[in-house]
């Protein structure tokens, strides 16, 4: 059996405009969890992940599946908690 392996990274940002940009990074904050038999309302865990992003801009998050395909009509929803100490 083929496992759907998630995972979420972000693409490419400026932290300000005078730096080099901060890379792509496809499983920054998720990498290869298996979501083969994940039903929906189901968290990832219990833990909480806490990863530093300075941008300006904003960064753009996004999720890649693996090793395995996803219904059509799947939906993959989350939150993101911006918290700024």
């Amino acid at each position: 059996m083929i496992s759907r392996l998630l995972d979420i990274g972000h693409r490419a940002y400026y932290k300000d405009q005078t730096t080099t940009p901060v890379v792509d990074d496809d499983d920054a904050f998720v990498s290869n969890k298996d979501v083969s038999a994940l039903t929906s309302d189901v968290p990832f865990d219990t833990t909480i992940m806490k990863t530093d992003i300075y941008s300006k801009a904003g960064v753009r998050v996004y999720a890649t599946v693996d090793g395995g395909t996803i219904p059509i009509d799947a939906i993959i929803e989350g939150y993101i908690f911006y918290v700024y100490e």
